[in-house]
């Protein structure tokens, strides 16, 4: 216990004269009567009285004595003893996390709550979201009004947590700080990035959600028809994931400005993901997405439940599509049918060693096979691509040699969702036969890695900026998914700024399925913050003293002490 005045203490020596005001008796007075038979019968009573008198005498003077201490201690103001400790909650707001107050987040904003009124007058606080990219929301501080603020604005994100980047952010904010407990909480969904390292002072405390069965958008994306009957015909593709382990029935409604457009029912099955393509005739920028489940089953989320897309007539670049060695007709047949389905009407092929001739402002270059010994002079999409011997001049990299090949079994082990190159590229059903991973150069952006390294990035300026994906197209079943043309769409769209593919932004998918982190955490769990009364000790012993003084008036005017 700590005072903030501590010389008020002095005071506590009015007690005495208290004391001595109470043991003071007045001297009794001599009256001569005529008889005393009246008083003989008066005199058994009160002897019989005194002993309770005494008692409610002796009560009074503890009362007073209590009430004074009281008052004299609360104005020196205490306050619970300081372990100088900094507390510091890192908490997960990924998608799956909600929104509600009984939801995960709302559950972990209440324990951060409680734990804030047991923390001593020298202990501070660090809040810091865990996102897609780590947010420092207050702290290190032990001012109650930057925290509380901070807690109002712990919101969730269309997106998965990078927990173990969070730490690691919230550890480089405490290294000035000697006592550090470190809690991350969490609703124990799949983290993306890499997995968690347990230390000495972090805990976990996980809030699991309530409810398991949840339905979501994880793709709303319209494109230009291959034969479109009219100029405003759009064909919309959509994708609905499942948490349930039962089969599921939903109803898609395409709606403009509240006014449906189309409705279709569509069945889900268990822990998996369906998808429905409808051609409509539509000249509004703005349609909107809503899936709503007609099973009868709750839904765990609300935020994605509904997308919104914005179609802005943009016209899709002239591509130079350059042939390396070892590329096969099928290979080429996959990829022409998805640049189609993209919207390019014209394509430039030739050999990767034949000189590219004329390119145009706006055009876009991909490599297929080998990569040619100059890189083309265009932005350029790189698919799946080798390289053959030491020489690799043409591949953006740091060291052109540090391509790998990924054979057998691999599984996805991070992405990041919400760029614009993997927006509705869904790699969790995918099988990947072979693949290629490189280490891109330090100004590079990593998007997809697998367990064999990276296999999607991008990088570069202007003419120069470039794309790497390392899944050639007869590497794995994505070609035969919707998500193959989507991704060539992202693609040239980021390369050139254009195309006649677009997309909504929705959840991924790992978070509209509830997943769950797999195996044990070996991470100690956090306690329960400690009960504390709802009043500081001053104000609580004023209360006391409020109450003691008031029974004190309360029995004197009752005659109860005299």
């Amino acid at each position: 216990m700590t005072l903030a005045q501590p010389i008020l203490l002095l005071a506590l020596g009015l007690l005495i004269p208290i004391v001595a005001a109470f043991l003071f008796r007045r001297r009794s007075q001599r009256l001569r009567v005529p008889s005393t038979l009246l008083w003989q019968k008066v005199a058994v009573s009160r002897a019989r009285d005194r002993r309770v008198k005494n008692l409610r005498r002796l009560l009074a003077l503890l009362a007073c004595v209590v009430a004074a201490w009281a008052l004299i201690v609360a104005a020196a103001r205490p306050s619970p003893a300081s372990s100088q400790e900094t507390l510091a909650f890192v908490v997960d707001v990924s998608a799956s996390m909600g929104r509600l107050e009984d939801e995960p987040l709302g559950r972990a904003r209440a324990h951060i709550r409680d734990a804030l009124r047991s923390v001593g007058p020298g202990d501070r606080v660090l809040i810091v979201a865990a996102g897609e990219r780590p947010r420092h929301l207050a702290g290190p501080t032990s001012e109650a009004v930057l925290l509380e603020r901070a807690l109002e604005r712990l919101e969730s994100e269309p997106g998965r947590a990078d927990r173990q980047a969070a730490l690691r952010f919230a550890e480089s904010l405490l290294s000035n700080e000697r006592a550090i407990r470190l809690v991350l909480l969490h609703d124990g969904g799949e983290a993306a990035g890499a997995s968690l390292e347990p230390s000495g002072h972090l805990e976990e405390r996980v809030f699991e959600s309530p409810i398991r069965d949840n339905l979501g958008l994880t793709l709303f994306a319209a494109r230009a028809p291959e034969d479109p009957r009219s100029e405003d015909e759009r064909e919309f593709l959509i994708a609905v994931a499942s948490s349930s382990p039962r089969p599921r029935r939903a109803r898609i409604r395409l709606e403009i400005s509240g006014i449906p457009l189309a409705s279709e029912e569509i069945a889900i099955p268990a822990r998996a993901q369906a998808e429905l393509a409808l051609r409509l005739r539509s000249d509004s920028e703005t349609i909107t997405a809503i899936v709503e489940p007609t099973d009868g089953i709750p839904d765990a989320l609300e935020a994605d439940d509904r997308a919104q897309l914005e179609l802005l007539p943009l016209a899709p670049p002239r591509v130079h599509l350059l042939r390396g060695e070892g590329v096969s007709e099928a290979g080429l047949f996959f990829v022409r049918n998805a640049l189609s389905a993209a919207g390019v009407r014209e394509i430039k092929e030739r050999s990767a060693l034949e000189p590219m001739g004329r390119a145009e402002p706006g055009d876009v270059a991909i490599v297929l096979g080998e990569v040619p010994a100059l890189a083309p002079p265009l932005p350029t999409l790189y698919l799946g691509v080798t390289i053959r011997g030491a020489e690799g001049a043409g591949f953006p990299v740091s060291d052109p040699r540090a391509l790998s090949a990924i054979r057998g079994e691999t599984v996805l082990r991070s992405i990041e969702a919400h760029h614009s190159l993997t927006r509705g590229l869904d790699l969790d059903a995918v099988t990947i036969d072979a693949a290629f991973a490189i280490e891109p150069s330090s100004e590079a952006r990593e998007l997809i890695a697998l367990d064999g390294g990276i296999v999607l990035a991008a990088g570069g300026v202007g003419r120069r900026r470039w794309i790497y994906f390392g899944l050639p197209p007869l590497g794995s079943d994505l070609v035969l998914r919707v998500a193959y043309p989507v991704f060539i769409a992202n693609a040239l769209s980021h390369l050139a700024g254009s195309s006649s593919v677009r997309l909504a932004e929705t959840l991924p998918r790992a978070e509209v399925q509830l997943r769950l982190e797999p195996g044990p955490s070996a991470l100690p769990e956090a306690a329960e913050p400690p009960l504390r009364l709802p009043l500081a000790p001053p104000f609580l012993l004023a209360a006391i003293a409020a109450l003691l003084l008031g029974l004190e008036g309360f029995a004197w005017y009752r005659g109860a002490v005299r």
